[in-house]
């Protein structure tokens, strides 16, 4: 088994480059937003975000607990970015949902508050961009109705 993950890491480093929807510069190397998409049938949540530095991943996510709500954000390890690579968004979305109902048990991986920081902002603008991007596209809700009647 420790074989199949070595070459499974190995043939990972040959896949091309993620989307760069956003950079910043963090210091060390380029901070960028990887533009995720999912199956279709499957929804899209927006609490949480896969960055990318270099070689390294990282997953911004929102948690929501009670009346309170705040950001964790980890690097994936290497048995997670296998993991990662193999199922996809299913994957991401799973480790947010993980992330976010044990949120104590993921505390002592989080990145430094500067790294955080930096994240943020790319979020930030990665996410303006998008709602530029969007601005006059009507959204839908189940069943084909509009959800602001401006869109008629």
């Amino acid at each position: 088994m420790r074989i199949y993950k070595l070459r499974m890491r190995t043939a990972m480093r040959i896949r091309p480059p993620p989307f760069e929807a956003g950079s910043q510069s963090n210091g060390g190397g380029l901070l960028k937003v990887v533009t995720r998409t999912p199956r279709p049938g499957l929804l899209e949540y927006r609490f949480w975000h896969l960055l990318v530095d270099d070689s390294a991943h990282y997953l911004y996510v929102m948690c929501e607990q009670s009346a309170t709500s705040f950001p964790i954000m980890v690097r994936l390890t290497p048995d997670e970015y296998v993991e990662y690579h193999a199922l996809g968004w299913t994957f991401l979305q799973y480790m947010a949902e993980k992330i976010n109902y044990w949120a104590s048990t993921y505390s002592a991986r989080r990145v430094s508050n500067e790294l955080r920081a930096a994240a943020e902002a790319v979020i930030a603008d990665a996410t303006e961009r998008r709602d530029k991007e969007t601005a006059g596209v009507c959204p839908t809700v189940p069943y084909g109705r509009l959800q602001d009647s401006s869109c008629s």
